[in-house]
């Protein structure tokens, strides 16, 4: 699943950026100065991207920061949410 984010992530305004970038330099007549200046900002936006799923789940040190999904883990979550059922 974090594979996907991070492809989406990555092609999503690159795609975006490469309309964008064409669009300025049809406009201002600056080929190809537009395009890699808006393509260069996404990348970089990309990469600020990664970095914050980076502080959310922790996918470029090792996933230290990903909640626990062992076995006893998922079951003290099922019983805790099955006592507050009741």
């Amino acid at each position: 699943m974090l594979t996907l984010k991070a492809l989406f992530i990555f092609s999503v305004p690159a795609v975006i950026a490469a309309f964008i970038g064409r669009a300025i330099d049809n406009h201002f007549d600056s080929r190809p100065w537009g395009s890699l200046a808006i393509l260069a900002f996404f990348f970089v936006m990309s990469w600020v991207g990664i970095f914050i799923m980076d502080k959310k789940y922790g996918i470029l040190t090792g996933y230290k920061n990903m909640p626990d999904q062992s076995e006893s883990a998922l079951e003290e979550k099922q019983k805790s949410a099955t006592k507050s059922n009741e």
